[in-house]
């Protein structure tokens, strides 16, 4: 639901239409995505798996799959034709990102190559929640690139905050992520890197024409909201928590509603 709101808010702060059934698309376009990299994930691990979302995706295998499938054949009867020519080539375009990600992430995994998974997922995420918006490529415009590197670098702070968190978990199954890879000192080194970057585009993007205060607003709470699993991370291990929270400063944007 966090794209949803990331699509919203861009809609809004750009002055754009929004279409509900481009945005309903994401949705489940994003679920459907997420669930067979899990089903796939929780496929490759040896044994019960010990997270609880690849745990969920071993037992529950049969009705998750049987439930991919209606809502992909129903998003396709009753979503898809209403959707402009715009929006299905930019899925599509999407669609062989996602399929390239999955192919280095079995490369990743055969030849022990690494290829910086969560710069890849939150590159995909944050065009995602572009696509709903664009209807027509005359009309991007500085702002509208300023206002997507922010939610780029606020989607690669979060996954690579749960890479540190589920460091010892993604070693037991064996599971490569950035923090599996390179050593803490490094990684930490990169979060800071990218808040940096945040405050250095977030200062140029406000001072752009046509930002109003109220996105100024909005997308600092998706920031903030973005730091509260790698500030608070041992107390939110427990149930996975940290990735519920993770996951609700997204929604931070649909305050672009009011």
């Amino acid at each position: 639901m966090g794209a949803a709101g990331g699509s919203i808010f861009l809609a809004t702060s750009l002055g754009s239409d929004i279409d509900p059934y481009p945005i309903l698309a994401l949705v489940v376009s994003i679920w459907m995505i997420y669930t067979f990299d899990h089903l796939l994930d929780a496929q490759s691990i040896q044994g019960r798996a010990i997270t609880h979302r690849h745990l969920l995706h071993q037992e529950q295998r049969v009705p998750i799959i049987s439930m991919f499938v209606i809502i992909g054949i129903s998003a396709c009867i009753f979503i898809l034709p209403k959707l402009s020519m715009m929006n299905i080539q930019l899925g599509g375009i999407l669609v062989v990102l996602v399929f390239v990600h999955w192919v280095l992430n079995k490369t990743e995994q055969r030849s022990g190559a690494f290829y910086f998974k969560e710069f890849r997922v939150s590159l995909i995420y944050a065009l995602g929640i572009a696509i709903p918006v664009i209807d027509n490529p005359n009309k991007l415009s500085l702002q509208f690139f300023a206002l997507l590197t922010l939610f780029w670098i606020i989607a690669s702070i979060n996954l690579i905050t749960l890479s540190m968190i589920e460091k010892d978990n993604d070693q037991l199954q064996k599971q490569r992520s950035l923090a599996t890879i390179l050593t803490e000192k490094k990684v930490q080194h990169i979060l800071y890197t990218l808040i940096g970057l945040y405050f250095l585009v977030a200062l140029i993007t406000f001072n752009l024409p046509k930002i109003s205060s109220t996105s100024l607003i909005i997308i600092s709470l998706v920031f903030l909201g973005s730091l509260i699993p790698l500030l608070f991370k041992d107390r939110l291990k427990r149930n996975e928590n940290y990735r519920i929270v993770g996951d609700l400063s997204f929604c931070f944007s649909y305050l672009a509603l009011i």
